[in-house]
């Protein structure tokens, strides 16, 4: 069970900064000579994220119990993805052959060897700053990966199919909701 709160009036005064969000073309162009791929999910991301003391009272909601606050990043903040990004930027740094878009991470490499240091250097980083994966979502030196919604190897970059039927399944959007959806399937 993911817990949701209505941040709408929150988010309607926070400043959003979106700088920190990697361009998807940007993350794309660095896999295209790589052979040998591995790719994790960190479990709960935006859960890994620690609030600061000050930022907690505006999360505060109400419940049966009385009032309470996250004290972990929780999902609806309008800059929790812009703040995972970055998060996640400080963690890999400028570490070769590893990248990460939001709570997917992927290392990248043109032989073992330097597949193995990648993947030996993102565990040690995970490991340092407190970050957890989930160990189904944890794929080992494979010669193609899913990542954004396409399937990634050796020079090729080609949508997921299930997600094509998807979209060809798709009547013209006509309200807003429809559109809404239709642009979220096709952002990745």
């Amino acid at each position: 069970m993911r817990l949701c709160i209505d941040f709408r009036k929150l988010n309607a005064v926070t400043v959003f900064d979106a700088k920190n969000i990697p361009r998807q073309e940007d993350l794309f162009n660095q896999l295209s000579h790589a052979t040998i791929f591995s790719s994790c999910d960190l479990c709960k991301a935006y859960w890994q994220v620690p609030l600061h003391p000050e930022s907690r009272k505006y999360t505060a909601f109400q419940t049966p119990l009385g009032l309470m606050q996250w004290v972990r990043m929780p999902f609806g903040l309008d800059t929790a993805p812009a703040t995972f990004c970055w998060l996640m930027r400080l963690v890999i740094g400028q570490t070769p052959d590893l990248l990460s878009y939001f709570g997917d991470t992927l290392v990248f490499a043109t032989s073992w060897q330097q597949h193995i240091v990648a993947l030996r250097s993102l565990l040690v980083l995970l490991r340092r700053h407190g970050l957890h994966v989930n160990p189904s979502k944890v794929s080992i030196g494979g010669s193609s990966v899913e990542f954004l919604g396409h399937m990634v190897s050796s020079g090729t970059l080609v949508p997921v199919q299930k997600k094509m039927d998807k979209m060809l399944q798709l009547s013209v959007p006509v309200k807003k909701k429809e559109v809404r959806r239709l642009l979220g399937l096709v952002d990745y």
